[in-house]
């Protein structure tokens, strides 16, 4: 006899009741055993029966724990690779301290000197002074439209650039217009040099490497002018 053919018992020993009887009346057909034989037969079998179906009832529950608990901890690992994925991508929309220090370093001043032409320009005399100044002025509002292109490309948001130390006062003298453009670009061309070198971020790098010519060009300029005390002339 299966256990399935203990569904329809009580749980429990078997009581003297008809349903009992008949149980044992039909195991004892085709066997030579007792009444009563038959019926501790029967009262075993069904504790066996009863205590595999506890068992696999335990089992199952304990499987489907488990599973749950294990679905659980994919979900919690998937959600941390999410997490770790996105701090990875902040990480990456976040400039390296060594171009983060160049980009606002250099709008700067390219700020500086923009500001330096653009004084000089009310008050110098000398044709030369305001041909170079000009130039200046031009060259660093470019230059500072591209680094900002740069940081709007990247996503980055970089402090914004500090003011010249003569944007106060628009009484330059040529000397010292000179000296300041001449200190300016050759702290610019330094900085830009070094990026090109230590720089980590590809895109800030070819910029350096493409403006690093026009930069030798400006400094030579404004040493040129600067070697002449006297100038070329008046406006």
């Amino acid at each position: 006899m299966s256990c399935k053919d203990f569904a329809p018992l009580p749980v429990g020993v078997f009581r003297p009741d008809d349903h009992a009887h008949a149980s044992v009346q039909r195991w004892r057909r085709g066997r030579r055993v007792s009444y009563k034989e038959a019926r501790n037969r029967l009262t075993a079998r069904e504790a066996e029966c009863t205590a595999h179906s506890l068992f696999q009832g335990s089992g199952a529950r304990l499987m489907s724990t488990v599973l749950v608990l294990a679905g659980m901890s994919l979900a919690m690992l998937a959600a941390g690779e999410r997490l770790d994925m996105n701090a990875a991508d902040d990480t990456q929309n976040a400039p390296h301290r060594v171009d983060s220090r160049f980009m606002v370093t250099a709008a700067r001043r390219c700020s500086m000197a923009a500001t330096e032409a653009r004084d000089i320009l009310l008050t110098s005399d000398r044709t030369d002074v305001r041909r170079l100044a000009s130039t200046a002025a031009a060259e660093s509002r470019r230059l500072g439209a591209a680094l900002a292109s740069v940081e709007r490309q990247k996503g980055w948001t970089l402090p914004p650039p500090g003011t010249s130390p003569y944007e106060s006062s628009v009484s330059l003298s040529d000397h010292v217009y000179l000296q300041a453009q001449s200190d300016n670009n050759r702290a610019l061309l330094d900085l830009f040099e070094q990026e090109a070198v230590f720089g980590r971020d590809g895109t800030v790098n070819r910029l350096v490497r493409r403006e690093l010519p026009a930069l030798r060009r400006e400094l030579a300029a404004v040493e040129r002018v600067a070697a002449n005390p006297d100038g070329d002339g008046s406006r």
